[in-house]
């Protein structure tokens, strides 16, 4: 299970998709910040499809949502990004992007 923090992180900005992992406050905790860089509509989101423990590591896949013509959003630069707080196991954590190459 995992706790989504985003809200916490108001005003983060990152130029590039971007995956990172770090200690949290609690040492019990880590957190994982996915971003994907700027967009250029209000109406894009970043989705946590789900978050699995395999045998050496925790996979998080994500999907960005993009503008679409029922929802064009607004003109304007933003930056989705999701702040995960995952309970520490002290294995490898990957993002795997859907609907990447």
């Amino acid at each position: 299970a995992y706790r989504d923090e985003s809200a916490k992180l108001r005003g983060f900005r990152s130029l590039h998709p971007l995956a990172h992992v770090f200690r949290s406050r609690n040492p019990n905790e880590t957190s994982v910040l996915v971003a994907s860089g700027p967009r250029s509509s209000s109406a894009y989101r970043i989705q946590v499809v789900n978050v699995t423990e395999e045998r050496g590591r925790v996979v998080v896949r994500v999907r960005e949502h993009s503008p679409t013509l029922a929802n064009p959003g607004r003109a304007q630069l933003t930056y989705p990004y999701r702040l995960l707080v995952l309970p520490r196991l002290d294995k490898h954590i990957t993002v795997k992007w859907e609907g990447r190459p």
